[in-house]
């Protein structure tokens, strides 16, 4: 399976959550909220370029449905490595400063624990399956440093 141990050693190299906040040009498809606080507390409808009530959010869980491809089905095989990816996401969070996650009362740690996990694990399903590309673009943003959280048509919202 050689697109496990691609994803696999992205992630080992990876610098979550290193450009958050960012502004970088990651696209004309990417928009870049300033912070947690403005994602998920004070959603500003201009941040969001008038999309904030049409925007889905991404898997905080685990357990969720797949918001690109409802539920499909997986092989044991797959189980297996999905459940190694998870492992492994959750290993690369446990070292980021939880600190930076603290935002008034609320702490988004484990959100984007769990929702880094399932991106990485949706995309490598995604890759077996050959279904498309939506969870690499998600993916691909984590390891860019960033924190996508949302979408709304082909655009996708990130810290």
């Amino acid at each position: 399976m050689d697109d496990f141990i691609h994803i696999s050693n992205l992630i080992k190299n990876a610098n979550f959550f290193s450009k958050a906040g960012v502004f970088e040009n990651l696209g004309d498809d990417v928009v870049v909220i300033e912070n947690l606080e403005k994602a998920f507390l004070e959603q500003n409808d201009d941040d969001f370029l008038g999309l904030v009530h049409e925007m889905t959010l991404l898997p905080s869980s685990i357990n969720e449905i797949d918001v690109f491809y409802g539920n499909i089905n997986i092989s044991k095989e797959l189980k297996g490595k999905r459940v190694e990816l998870s492992k492994l996401v959750f290993q690369k969070n446990s070292l980021l400063d939880k600190k930076m996650f603290l935002v008034q009362n609320h702490d988004f740690s484990h959100v984007f624990k769990h929702s880094s996990a399932y991106a990485f694990r949706a995309w490598l399903s995604e890759r077996y399956l050959g279904l498309g590309n939506h969870w690499e673009r998600v993916a691909n943003l984590y390891l860019k440093g960033h924190f996508p959280f949302a979408f709304c048509g082909k655009k996708i919202f990130v810290v």
